[in-house]
Order: structure tokens, then sequence, then C-alpha cells
């Protein structure tokens, strides 16, 4: 990407379009471009990381990680959205790993290139701080749903999150039942028992290849708990 194509994306972003356009293009001359393939970690937790990535075409999510191998995903990030290292801030290691789930180019800032041209706007780092209290909600999202939902519900959840598709139209199915797992706190074994309850009960046509929504509604009814 230009750069001149890159300082008019990071313009549309909600904390870098309140610089000046020559403070959006110095990040952009002097971003570092990663390509990411599916799979790769950006940050990994337990690494201090005190830097932000612009994701210009990948998508990524943060994930927690267990002594004991588990993983459980937090919140995920679309093409466009900033990742803020929390190093960045505190300079402690990262809470969480930020790993990328679609392949795409992403855009790295260190601290001491970034930081300077964010303190001298206050408009930016209040956008900053409206982000973090989202990052926040989103998380609080994840810990009620693992506490108070049951599996079905948090399943029935993550399909209408990845699969806006409307009623009756056959989509590919692009998460595995590992990745599912992950995003709901269960094991892949009860996440394809849920798919074939979902299935015997009319909700969801799950093929091996694509899942078809035959009745949302009740889906979203589970969803939200119903």
């Amino acid at each position: 990407m230009e750069i001149e194509e890159l300082a008019a994306r990071l313009a549309e972003n909600p904390v870098f379009r309140h610089l000046q356009p020559e403070e959006r293009l110095f990040l952009a001359d002097r971003a570092q471009a990663l390509t990411l393939n599916k799979g790769m970690v950006l940050g990994h937790q337990g690494q201090v990381w005190p830097r932000a990535a612009y994701l210009g075409d990948a998508a990524g999510q943060w994930c927690l990680l267990a002594p004991s191998g588990k993983r459980q995903v937090v919140f995920r990030l679309e093409p466009g959205a900033v990742v803020w290292g929390h190093s960045l801030f505190d300079g402690q290691p990262l809470p969480a790993s930020f790993e990328i789930v679609e392949p795409g180019t992403v855009y790295c800032w260190p601290g001491e290139v970034l930081l300077p041209v964010l303190l001298r706007r206050p408009e930016a780092l209040w956008a900053l701080v409206g982000e973090m209290v989202g990052w926040m909600r989103r998380v609080r999202e994840t810990i009620y749903s693992l506490a108070f939902q049951t599996v079905l519900h948090r399943v029935a959840r993550v399909l209408l999150q990845m699969y806006p598709a409307a009623e009756g139209l056959r989509v590919p199915r692009s998460l595995t039942l590992d990745e599912m797992a992950a995003m709901v706190g269960t094991s892949r074994e009860f996440v394809s028992r849920v798919l074939q309850h979902l299935d015997r009960e009319g909700i969801v046509r799950v093929g091996r290849r694509y899942l078809v929504f035959t009745d949302r509604q009740r889906l979203e009814q589970l969803a939200r708990g119903g």
C-alpha cells in the first residue's frame, strides 16, 4: 500500500482521524508493513509489546492461553481496526495473545514513534480512551457469556456474529470446530453435539462444508439466552 493510501485509510480510524494530515502521512511513512498468515501471532501473551498495529486487510483476535494449553478467544478485530498493545501504556507484558485469523498486511509502530504524535492531540487521546472502554465492554460480554450462558446459547451467539447471511442461504463453514470451541470455551466434541442439536431442531442445517440458517429467529432467541 502506498504511503498516501495508508494515510487516507488512517483518516477513517476513530483515533487517527483526529490527527493532522501531515501527522498521518508521517505515521504512514514510518509504519513497518508485515504480511501475516492465518495462525501467526502479532503479540504473544506474557511478552512486553509496546507497539500498535493497524490492520490493513487482516483480521485477528485476542486470545487467552492457559498453562494447560487451552485457548479462550476474548474478542475479534476486523480490518481497519488498531491493535493497541497494553505494554504501550504500562510497560507490562501482554495479558493475551493477538492471533491472525484472516491473512493480510498490518502496519506497526513502536511507542517511540507513535506516542509523541498522539500526545500532541488531546482529541485523539480521548478517542483512544473510548476505544479502550469499548474493549472492556467486549471483554465483559465474553466473561458474562462464559459465566451465565450455556454452551448452546454461546454457540448460537457465535454463529450469528460470524455468519451474518440471510435466512435460507448456504454459507461456507469458515470456522473449524476447534476455532469455535476456543470462542465459546468448550471442547470441539461439545460444539459438534450442539451443531447436531441445532440441525435436528431445524434451526441450522449443518453440512460438512456449509451452513444454512433455516430459522434465524429461533437462533437469535437462543443467543439471548431464551
